[in-house]
């Protein structure tokens, strides 16, 4: 192709003052950017073998949009026009053209922004066993069955046994993009929103604390009854993308249930769970089974009432003698201020306090740091007995029974045990029961952050009520519920947690 003189005045002109810039730069490398670093967005310029000036940035790659508005104007007046506009060599144009079909599709999928593709890039290697594990994981979920991060880490490694695959975190999460599949939450009942009881909160917090200055406790304890379920799903799902519906196959024994007592000191450490199970007749093998482990009480109910938590007292807190006087920190259920309760705790001389009705959500170390975790490893123990069938029964229709008691126990103990002492030390601190008592470590109650459910403004009312008249704690309140439905809507405000999730 000819150049007019126009044309070549032009190319020259650029040329002579991209040589006079590199040749500043060399000579005081400073000016370039300000900090002598090369400016990666400044154009380089470049002669193509047909005079075109086209801009060879090192690994400059095109959007798609770009990539097709590039054709249209090749079409509308030449290949050669439109390297010019878009400042690319004539070869990328004619190679954009042999693509229209794909990149048109690529648009279409929402990508108009992606600069390659479907199909580049590095090759997935051992194709036919990642195909397995995405075929695998799709008839788990056609079988409602949940499929978490875990267990495919754990299916994978078995598949690729055999080969120099490092099954990661990284690994899973481009697999899981590659086949379509998303997190999903499990269809459940809304969530009820907290309710502000900032003074209430406040008020307990600055019991507590006076309370701890006038006696000198030689422990703090807190304790929650929680139930543990014989079917407990997780609540979230590996499903392929845009699916109506995140079904989870079950035994169908959804109320089947066990009441666990969480109780744990202020020094990280965890005293034995107390279980209460709805049967009457002690199975001595399951005693035998989990002594030092479980503290078992076939008491025939679920429920707490005056003498399970009178004989979880004997049994759990206990008598220490030569110890000093003992916290705990617990509701105000009924159960726990009744006349016989309160005969109990005189006798092992331990002293109550009592979280006002509605506030365990913002004060109580299991609510707010130990249930969250403490029922994840539950669930994770469960997906995987329903996932892989471990020691699982089928009635003589071919139905599964509800996991034995014996199991759930496992579940329990394993579950607790995992939880570590510095979380339990780290619960006492951030619900208030072991902060400075001269207000330095008001910031670090979960509650009262910036991003807490009341906020800065429990602070200022912590300032407000210290050094005042003495505080009353929840004794008096109305009931408090005994084992709360919703025990995942926990706000921890802050507080940090395990980065693994299973779902």
């Amino acid at each position: 192709m000819r150049k007019t003189r126009g044309q070549e005045l032009k190319r020259k002109s650029l040329l002579l003052r991209q040589q006079v810039d590199m040749s500043r730069n060399l000579c005081n490398p400073s000016e370039a950017t300000g900090d002598g670093e090369k400016d990666e967005d400044e154009p380089q310029l470049h002669d193509d073998d047909d005079g075109i000036l086209v801009d060879r940035k090192r690994h400059r790659n095109n959007e798609a949009t770009k990539k097709l508005d590039a054709i249209e104007w090749a079409r509308r007046n030449s290949i050669n026009s439109a390297a010019k506009k878009f400042r690319v060599d004539r070869k990328s144009i004619r190679e954009w053209m042999e693509q229209e079909g794909k990149l048109n599709q690529q648009m279409n999928a929402g990508g108009g922004k992606r600069k390659r593709l479907d199909g580049g890039g590095r090759a997935v290697q051992h194709l036919n066993i990642d195909t397995t594990l995405a075929d695998w994981i799709k008839e788990m979920r056609q079988n409602k069955k949940p499929v978490t991060r875990s267990i495919i880490k754990n299916k994978a490694t078995a598949l690729f046994v055999d080969t120099d695959i490092k099954v990661s975190n990284g690994w899973l999460e481009k697999l899981l993009k590659r086949h379509n599949f998303v997190l999903r939450r499990r269809t459940t009942a809304g969530q009820k929103p907290p309710s502000n009881y900032a003074e209430a909160v406040a008020k307990f917090i600055i019991y507590v604390e006076q309370r701890r200055q006038n006696v000198n406790f030689s422990g703090i304890y807190a304790m929650d009854e929680t139930a543990v379920w014989f079917d407990c799903p997780d609540n979230r799902c590996i499903e392929t993308k845009g699916a109506k519906e995140v079904m989870v196959v079950t035994t169908g024994h959804e109320k089947m249930r066990i009441t666990v007592c969480l109780t744990a000191r202020s020094d990280g450490r965890k005293l034995m769970p107390y279980v209460l199970v709805n049967r009457k007749r002690p199975v001595p093998k399951i005693v035998q089974q989990y002594r030092g482990k479980l503290t078992i009480n076939f008491a025939g109910s679920t429920w707490m009432n005056d003498g399970t938590t009178e004989d979880y007292l004997h049994k759990i807190i206990g008598l220490k003698l030569f110890s000093g006087k003992r916290l705990l920190v617990w509701d105000a259920f009924a159960s726990h201020k009744s006349a016989g309760t309160t005969k109990v705790l005189k006798e092992l001389g331990v002293e109550a306090a009592y979280i006002p009705g509605g506030c365990t959500k913002f004060v109580q170390a299991p609510d707010v740091c130990w249930n969250k975790p403490f029922k994840e490893r539950i669930r994770h123990y469960y997906s995987l007995w329903i996932t892989n069938g471990d020691r699982q029964e089928y009635t003589a229709a071919g139905n599964p029974k509800a996991p034995a008691l014996e199991i759930v126990l496992d579940w329990v103990d394993r579950s607790w045990q995992e939880l570590s002492k510095e979380l339990i030390i780290k619960s006492f601190e951030v619900c208030g029961l072991t902060t400075t008592i001269d207000g330095s470590g008001d910031d670090r109650i979960a509650c009262f952050k910036p991003n807490g459910s009341i906020g800065a403004r429990g602070i200022e009312l912590l300032r407000e009520f210290r050094g005042k008249e003495t505080m009353k704690d929840g004794r008096n309140d109305e009931e408090e519920a005994g084992l709360s439905e919703d025990e995942n809507n926990v706000d921890l405000g802050g507080v940090g947690e395990d980065d693994e999730l299973f779902f």
